[in-house]
């Protein structure tokens, strides 16, 4: 079985545990995220084969038990009980991706060759949402190598809009031998 269906698992598990709780468990996940994010000395402890479980149910105790809620907690000690704790982070995702199903919303991510303007955020996501007929939840990054106009990416599908593809489809066509005549 794969790390990532795995994740799912305990992640659904999360999800039908927090039932009551939802909102106070999406902040826990968000906290967790972040803070795995910020340190990569956390993912390593919980990676760690040689660090004892109960080493590391302190230091979840340590760490969480003030800052997320018992839900959360106990879904970190089930993991380190089970020897799971190096899925956290890929539960955390899996948690967010079957909450973000449950409330309609989708994940896009859009390269831009610049930082885009609020106004520019608002009309892509007004755009996106008007297309996919859901919310949008965008991830902005800036890739220079674009020239310019943006790339969107919806799941496996791909919007190229980018001044570099048009330059590189041009050029295609241009050396094509079939297009000369």
């Amino acid at each position: 079985m794969s790390n990532l269906t795995i994740a799912r698992r305990y992640a659904q598990a999360l999800l039908e545990g927090a039932a009551a709780s939802r909102d106070a468990v999406d902040l826990d996940i968000a906290n967790l995220r972040e803070a795995m994010d910020d340190s990569p000395e956390l993912v390593r402890f919980f990676g760690s084969p040689v660090i004892s479980r109960d080493k590391k149910r302190a230091v979840v105790d340590g760490l969480f038990s003030n800052r997320l809620s018992a839900v959360t907690v106990r879904m970190l000690h089930l993991l380190v009980d089970k020897r799971r704790e190096g899925e956290v982070m890929e539960m955390a995702i899996a948690y967010q991706d079957l909450r973000d199903e449950e409330e309609g919303i989708v994940q896009v991510a859009v390269r831009s060759a610049r930082e885009p303007s609020s106004d520019d955020r608002k009309a892509i996501s007004a755009a996106l949402e008007e297309q996919l007929a859901k919310r949008v939840r965008l991830d902005v990054s800036v890739d220079a190598s674009l020239i310019g106009g943006i790339v969107v990416q919806v799941g496996d599908t791909v919007y190229d809009g980018s001044v570099s593809n048009r330059l590189a489809s041009l050029r295609e066509r241009m050396l094509d031998p079939a297009t000369m005549n």
